[in-house]
């Protein structure tokens, strides 16, 4: 990570000196796009940084009087697509073949140990879809608690920074939680799987409590 665009610049010449391109005097045209492609790239990392920074409250607007957007609905949105499609167990039973259309709930208690018996999947392999079953079921339980969490803290007018910073803290621990419930299966790594749900949970459960306060105090 380079600490400013001076030391991006350095490194860009020393990387031009190594592949036998030589800058004299007469290189001011390259030396000018360079320049311009840095002053580019630092200032759309450091203007998102800085919008990223604010929409979470860690960072005061810009602008006096500019309002931070509620990102409720893209969260709810979000955990929607991400309960029910990317999560959904059908894809790992298609790509390994034993996916039927009439009953795929039904797949791996009838198919399962019949495609392992064959060589079609490994029992690891088997395993791993059942967890992925699991932690799909478990995604769509808790959709509804971040649709309610998020809902109620909303109408009740709770800062949109809090409401975003808990999307993200739930966003990260349902990522967590659905990695851990895959792709792990040793007994004592995938406890971690019940802290990632609870930091999840306590997320929601912040913003219940948060529009509780301020309902009431109203």
């Amino acid at each position: 990570m380079f600490k400013s665009p001076y030391h991006y610049r350095g490194a860009c010449i020393q990387n031009c000196a190594a592949a036998g391109v030589k800058l004299t005097q007469n290189s001011t045209p390259i030396y000018f796009a360079l320049d311009l492609l840095i002053f580019i790239h630092f200032r759309s990392t450091n203007l998102i940084m800085a919008t990223l920074a604010t929409t979470l409250g860690l960072r005061a607007p810009a602008l006096p009087n500019s309002t931070i957007p509620n990102y409720a609905p893209a969260w709810v949105t979000f955990h929607f697509f991400w309960a029910y499609v990317a999560l959904a167990p059908r894809h790992l039973k298609q790509w390994y073949g034993i996916d039927h259309q009439v009953s795929p709930r039904e797949d791996l208690a009838k198919y399962g140990d019949a495609a392992v018996k064959s060589g079609k999947i490994s029992q690891k392999t088997l395993g791993m879809m059942k967890r992925n079953e699991s932690a799909q079921h478990n995604s769509t339980e808790n959709y509804i608690l971040f649709v309610g969490a998020t809902a109620f803290a909303t109408v009740a007018g709770i800062e949109p920074e809090l409401i975003n910073r808990a999307g993200l803290v739930y966003t990260l621990a349902r990522f967590a939680y659905a990695a851990i419930y895959i792709f792990v299966d040793s007994p004592i790594w995938s406890l971690t799987r019940s802290l990632a749900w609870w930091v999840g949970n306590i997320s929601c459960l912040f913003l219940l409590w948060r529009a509780g306060q301020k309902l009431n105090l109203d």
